[in-house]
């Protein structure tokens, strides 16, 4: 939190201060814009890892994943009954020694969700899914 407490001072003083000395050059103003939006991201994943949510709804034959905070978010619907399975892979990391999962719902477009879960919650969600899938199968 401290080292984005300080890109977010670091974004506003770029931004605002040539225009509190008077002083206006474009170079800043868009450096200070791009520090602002990229300060603004950290902050929205900051904000995501703590209050976020995943929320995977199944309603008749239609499904849900959200993947957010309140209202704001991504989701995205997925056909139910085409389901073949689901299950938990590891994610395609650009630096060694990287190992992070997410789960998978097996249907025409993957769905692919739950990168932010730590273990025991994805490991729940999952249980949750086979077997909610296990029942439809069954019925």
């Amino acid at each position: 939190m401290v080292f984005l407490s300080a890109v977010s001072a670091i974004a506003l003083l770029s931004t605002f201060a040539p225009l509190l000395d008077s002083t206006f050059t474009i170079a800043f103003t868009i450096v200070g814009i791009i520090v602002f939006v990229i300060a603004g991201l950290f902050w929205f994943f900051a904000v995501l890892g703590t209050w976020g949510k995943v929320v995977v709804e199944v309603r008749d034959k239609r499904g849900r994943v959200f993947v957010g905070i309140g209202a704001l978010g991504r989701t995205k619907h997925f056909d139910w009954t085409g389901v073949s399975a689901i299950r938990q892979e590891e994610s395609r990391r650009q630096y060694p020694g990287a190992q992070d999962h997410h789960l998978v719902i097996q249907v025409g477009k993957p769905v692919v969700f739950g990168s932010m879960l730590n273990a025991m919650r994805r490991f729940f969600m999952l249980g949750v899914l086979r077997k909610m899938l296990a029942e439809r199968d069954a019925a």
